[in-house]
């Protein structure tokens, strides 16, 4: 099951929707040449959304992937310094 969230554009955070989601999921961070930067397991019951810090990452695009089980939400984003 594949769904796509948004593109933003920011520079400290990145939230990211978890309405119906429960227990743990993994968020990866990977830059547009396949890097990853980040590889993080969350826990997403009883939230609307999570944080994830990305204040260590360069002005550039990256893909976020959340991940659980057989769900999987992908989105594009721009870090501006």
């Amino acid at each position: 099951n594949r769904s796509t969230i948004l593109i933003w554009e920011l520079t400290n955070e990145l939230n990211l929707p978890t309405e119906g989601w429960q227990g743990q999921a993994r968020v990866e961070i990977f830059d547009l040449a396949g890097r990853l930067w980040v590889n993080d397991i969350v826990n997403v019951g009883g939230v609307d959304q999570i944080r994830a810090d990305v204040r260590d990452l360069s002005s550039g695009y990256y893909v976020v992937r959340m991940s659980q089980g057989d769900t999987m939400k992908a989105a594009k984003f721009v870090v501006r310094r």
